[in-house]
């Protein structure tokens, strides 16, 4: 038997298989109001998408492209149930890129970058010092949230002259929050806490993974 989240999952999958691959994109939330209207779904399935997408995808259902839902399904799929989780937390690789570093250099905070004539400028600071780079091009990474700070804001980067108009690609991008919830198995607790325990199972925008010994261990619950 199927969990609740498994089941709300293969059922979407099942409606975006059915999808037309010409139809244009709209945010995920419109989908399955259509979808509610036109009968093909029931007000609690329309409200368990809504959760997985909110709860397991960390989403704004709003917001979220129905063809870029999809392709996350589908490339979910390629690995099956597999999860690969790190044993020390992903503090742990963290660590490891970090020991792999000039101790000298991972100070080092972005200001500007100019693009001239002559090839790049990368002006930043190290501690208290003013220091620059150059080069004929440049390669520049950022985490979403530092791409998108305004001029002036504390680790923003400005680029000289300014980014063409398609640097506004990225503005829709979002980042959020993901609260899951880890329960251990509740090995003696009466019939009271297993009540609690169902009852906040199955309330909706909730998924979290057990905890416990195997078969539990990493089950949705």
């Amino acid at each position: 038997m199927q969990s609740p989240p498994a089941r709300v999952q293969s059922r979407l999958d099942e409606l975006l298989e059915k999808g037309d691959p010409a139809e244009p994109d709209r945010p995920f939330a419109d989908a399955i109001a259509g979808w509610r209207r036109a009968g093909r779904i029931s007000d609690a399935e329309q409200q368990g998408f809504l959760g997985y997408v909110g709860g397991f995808h960390a989403a704004d259902p709003a917001r979220l492209g129905l063809a870029a839902l999809k392709e996350v399904e589908a490339a979910s799929e390629e690995d099956g149930e597999r999860q690969y989780r790190f044993d020390d937390g992903y503090a742990a690789l963290v660590r490891w890129l970090h020991a792999r570093l000039d101790p000298a250099r991972v100070t080092i905070r972005l200001g500007t970058i100019v693009r001239g004539a002559n090839g790049v400028t990368v002006h930043a600071r190290q501690g208290g010092t003013t220091i620059a780079f150059s080069a004929l091009q440049v390669v520049v990474t950022l985490p979403l949230g530092v791409l998108k700070a305004e001029p002036g804001v504390p680790g923003a980067v400005t680029f000289e002259p300014a980014l063409p108009s398609w640097q506004d690609a990225f503005e829709p991008l979002e980042m959020g929050n993901a609260e899951r919830w880890c329960c251990d198995t509740i090995a003696r607790g009466g019939p009271t806490a297993a009540a609690r325990c169902r009852a906040f199972c199955t309330a909706p925008a909730k998924l979290f993974r057990c905890g416990g010994p195997p078969p539990h261990r990493g089950r949705y619950c």
